[in-house]
């Protein structure tokens, strides 16, 4: 049994193979062939372009095989609930981004950046770095190999800390494909918060500020999509956000240094 599926998947992959060496671009097969093959890479695509991490997660077969960046060694992952722990780590913005961006390769046409190659029983996305293999009637990715930036977290907004006396802090930052990239800070009434982002692309990203937990986001007077300042008039939580203006993928990450300033209402 063993000795079948060893050369079961050594055919599929001596195709995968054949479809991306030669002068020529492996012709895509008919519509009505491939079909599973085909559903699977779109499903996955489309899990990772709206940011589902659960339905990522429910494609992966376990225990996983994952190669890291800067990590010498493959690492296993046993379980969903592991993968959402090292979610970020795995599924980078770059890996997601060639992942949705992969495309099968077209006679006549220029060859996509990123393949998407399909074999009976094997499907291989973001030029072969997603392998997926089809076991009783469902494919589930079995191989993973990372790359690019592993330090964004989407979702996850980072407590700002003015230590010290301190009024002023910068951070880097880096924005995602997917969301945007967010703080927390806490004030008191009458305080004057002014935040303010460089370093980035003209027009790329823009900023926003609210109260944390509410969907209306504040006045910072018009000083442009760089700055934000305004006197704050209620103690609390304020969610302040640098957020992605640049089309989908364009790049995978932005990065940005971000200054924040909390000065305290002078007492009379």
């Amino acid at each position: 049994m063993l000795m079948t599926r060893v050369l079961a998947w050594t055919a599929a992959t001596i195709t995968i193979a054949t479809m991306t060496v030669g002068a020529q671009p492996a012709r895509r097969p008919a519509q009505s062939s491939l079909r599973s093959e085909r559903a699977f890479a779109i499903e996955l695509q489309r899990a990772l372009r709206t940011g589902d991490r659960q339905a990522v997660t429910r494609l992966v077969r376990y225990p996983a095989r994952v190669s890291v960046l800067q990590r010498p060694h493959p690492i296993y992952i046993k379980d969903r609930d592991a993968l959402e722990l090292m979610y970020d780590m795995v599924f980078t913005p770059h890996l997601r981004c060639a992942v949705v961006d992969s495309r099968e390769p077209v006679v006549g046409k220029p060859q996509p950046k990123y393949a998407l190659l399909l074999a009976r029983g094997v499907v291989s996305l973001a030029g072969g770095r997603v392998i997926a293999e089809g076991a009783q009637g469902k494919y589930q990715i079995t191989r993973l190999t990372s790359f690019g930036d592993t330090s964004t977290r989407l979702g996850k907004p980072r407590p700002v800390t003015f230590a010290g006396g301190q009024q002023t802090v910068e951070l880097g930052g880096r924005v995602a494909e997917l969301g945007a990239d967010a703080y927390i800070v806490v004030a008191s009434a009458g305080d004057r918060l002014r935040t303010a982002i460089s370093g980035f692309p003209t027009g790329s990203l823009w900023l926003r500020v609210s109260r944390r937990g509410s969907d209306t986001f504040l006045d910072g007077g018009s000083k442009g999509d760089s700055v934000w300042e305004a006197r704050l008039t209620e103690a609390g939580e304020y969610l302040v956000e640098v957020v992605r203006r640049a089309p989908y993928c364009e790049p995978p990450v932005i990065s940005h240094l971000l200054s924040l300033s909390l000065t305290a209402q002078p007492h009379r």
